[in-house]
């Protein structure tokens, strides 16, 4: 989803896609400059996309995940939530930089390598 500076306003937007939609919704909060444009779902692949903040020289380069279970209404009039970047979840595995948590999702299993592992078990 998208919010403006007013919390009182927010815009949805939905993205049908044909096959995995990860690409698609995670550009769709990547390439907004504004900052403001969320991946809402609940599978943290979305971090997977966008550059590190050190090469990108900016905030606004990254995706902003909101996980869908963390979602909720405050005072029925506003939503609250958390919002994880592949900079944070990099932190939290103690990764030396952010371009590692590609690596590690490959190795650890992903939507596009868990078919792959579940085969090789």
């Amino acid at each position: 989803f998208s919010s403006s500076d007013d919390e009182k306003s927010c815009l949805l937007q939905s993205v049908h896609c044909d096959e995995e939609a990860d690409r698609d919704v995670a550009l769709a909060s990547l390439l907004d400059v504004s900052n403001s444009t969320y991946a809402v779902g609940a599978d943290s692949d979305y971090c997977i996309y966008g550059f590190s903040s050190s090469s990108s020289g900016d905030n606004n380069n990254h995706v902003l995940y909101a996980p869908l279970p963390h979602l909720q209404w405050e005072n029925s009039d506003k939503l609250g939530g958390i919002v994880i970047t592949r900079k944070d979840i990099a932190q939290a595995l103690y990764l030396p930089c952010e371009e590692l948590l590609i690596e590690a999702s490959i190795l650890l299993g992903n939507d596009y390598t868990y078919e792959f592992i579940a085969q090789q078990n």
